[in-house]
């Protein structure tokens, strides 16, 4: 339940400025390719084709109401307008594994913080202890985890760390 929030959390926040500025650029490139190729008409304003376009592809008409799990999505869709199907097709694989690169980066940070504090002898040895925790517990390694479980490995290597710094539990070894 915590889990599911934590990773909800980060794309339910707002598009940053400069996320907004490189969809707008990219919407107005794309505009500029529809009208060329006859694909819209071009009496039809800029803002009223945008907002029709970002709500049938992510369900949202203003970017000022877009989250961070739309990012992506409407990147890949004004690339694919503009005939970069690549780049679309690399911006859509972005979007599918952001969770996962987004979680492997927090457990990368709590391991080094943990070693740093001295509850391991070395960042890779608190990754070693992740690694041992998702594959007894919950059955798969860290390169092919998913963002649950992954997830489930940065609450435990937190947890585990506050049981030793309040003496409920000796200092660790990596499996």
């Amino acid at each position: 339940m915590y889990v599911h929030a934590a990773i909800e959390g980060g794309l339910d926040a707002y598009l940053s400025r400069e996320q907004v500025r490189t969809l707008a650029i990219e919407a107005r490139r794309a505009y500029a390719v529809a009208v060329q190729s006859g694909f819209t008409h071009p009496s039809e304003p800029f803002d009223d084709w945008r907002h029709r376009e970002q709500f049938e592809t992510v369900g949202v008409a203003s970017l000022k109401a877009a989250r961070q799990r739309h990012y992506r999505p409407l990147l890949a869709h004004w690339q694919d307008m503009r005939g970069r199907p690549l780049q679309a097709l690399a911006s859509r694989q972005r979007a599918a594994m952001e969770p996962a690169a987004q979680a492997r980066a927090v457990l990368e940070r709590e391991c080094a913080k943990a070693a740093a504090a001295g509850y391991f002898d070395s960042s890779a040895s608190a990754r070693g202890y992740c690694a041992g925790f998702l594959r007894n517990k919950r059955r798969v390694e860290i390169a092919t985890a998913q963002p649950k479980d992954l997830w489930h490995a940065v609450f435990m290597i937190r947890r585990r760390c506050g049981q030793v710094r309040r003496g409920g539990v000796v200092r660790f070894r990596a499996e």
